[in-house]
């Protein structure tokens, strides 16, 4: 009976750690030939916007959820990146995962909170989430001028990856 109950406590833990395993871990790939897909969603604020709009520039998607608790802890870090980036010229698109959100009934006083100045795309019916394989969260997709994907962030952003796209955006500007 014991060893029953031990190996119950076991797996409950493993499967947490394997269900939690994308959120925390971060990683990067890196698919240069991978061209951006392109969708047009609304923004919180009501305004529509495409990918294709910001074809000549470096873009940085961030995909990110208000439940999420690595994207709680590195929100204030996205915010500041979000800023570091439009004033080197880039574009910083945030994606509100809203299907796995449960709507956006939190997320102003979210972005209050973490004193994010964004407007996030909402993607309702889980179509960029989609696209993008998105299975964890906080995931960042880097893209360059024609829109292909140059790197792909799976986790909170490290410092070194964000310092060298914003490095990247100001040389190419």
């Amino acid at each position: 009976m014991r060893s029953l109950k031990k190996l119950q406590i076991v797996c409950i833990i493993l499967g947490v750690a394997l269900y939690m395993y994308p959120f925390h871990h971060a990683s990067a790939s890196t698919n240069t030939h991978e061209k951006a897909t392109e969708i047009t969603l609304e923004s919180f604020a009501g305004e529509l916007k495409s990918l294709k709009d910001y074809r000549g520039k470096k873009v940085a998607v961030h995909f990110f959820s208000i439940w999420c608790h690595p994207c709680q802890e590195e929100m204030p870090y996205i915010a500041e990146f979000a800023k570091r980036v439009e004033e080197a010229g880039g574009i910083f698109i945030p994606v509100h995962l809203t299907k796995v959100d449960q709507g956006t009934n939190q997320l102003q006083a979210f972005l209050t909170h973490y004193q994010a100045d964004f407007d996030p795309l909402l993607d309702k019916k889980g179509e960029m989430m989609n696209m993008y394989t998105i299975n964890g969260i906080p995931t960042t997709i880097f893209l360059d001028e024609n829109g292909q994907v140059e790197k792909r962030i799976n986790g909170m952003l490290p410092k070194e990856a964000a310092d060298a796209f914003i490095h990247q955006v100001t040389t190419r500007n």
